[in-house]
């Protein structure tokens, strides 16, 4: 209450207030329509369920474009006959807390199941090699080279993330990942208005 009352008398406090807003904001974003979260970092996960199950279609979850290119996330809705779907990238470890092999790794969800998954969970106890795995980019739906030594200093030139709307409202999503030593990933994400497919390249 106190620090409440602080907040008030203070301009800064506007500025809190207002970043706090948009962080509740983009929880609501990154959230699957059934409610669950995609399994990103460490963040909690549930299981798909055992029987698919029916999602009613909310007003929230329209085509839409999310696009955070200095935090490193692209989260792309929409809707197709009926059924919802969700594609997110990644190159998040432009976020220094963020310790996870996954730069342009992507997640999908549509018609209630989580089809392309990040492992997240447990992934910061360092003493264990399953958990080391989780970790690392073969754990992740992204491109991996064997043996190569993978950083994942908080860097903006580790990572870039960038979207283009282009026609007939494709939207291109294009990432590079200089994390691998000796190596650069390039990867594009085409994704149509219609939302009835997706294609990914890499290089």
């Amino acid at each position: 209450q106190l620090a409440g009352q602080l907040l008030q008398l203070s301009d800064k406090g506007k500025g809190i207030a207002h970043t706090a807003l948009l962080m509740s904001r983009w929880s609501q974003d990154f959230v699957y329509p059934d409610g669950r979260w995609p399994g990103h970092g460490d963040t909690f996960k549930r299981a798909n369920p055992a029987v698919r199950q029916d999602v009613e279609r909310v007003r929230s979850h329209v085509r839409q474009s999310i696009f955070l290119p200095e935090n490193g996330y692209c989260l792309l809705k929409g809707v197709h006959e009926d059924v919802l779907w969700m594609l997110g990238v990644v190159a998040s470890n432009l976020n220094p807390t963020h310790k996870h092999q996954d730069d342009l790794s992507c997640f999908l969800w549509l018609g209630g199941v989580e089809w392309l998954t990040d492992p997240s969970f447990y992934s910061h106890e360092y003493q264990q090699a399953e958990v080391a795995y989780l970790r690392s980019a073969r754990a992740h739906n992204m491109l991996h080279v064997p043996h190569a030594k993978y950083s994942t200093a908080p860097d903006t030139v580790q990572a870039r993330l960038t979207a283009d709307v282009h026609q007939e409202g494709v939207v291109q999503v294009r990432g590079t990942n200089y994390a691998c030593e000796g190596y650069v990933i390039y990867r594009t994400l085409d994704c149509p208005s219609s939302g009835d497919c997706f294609s990914v390249r890499c290089t």
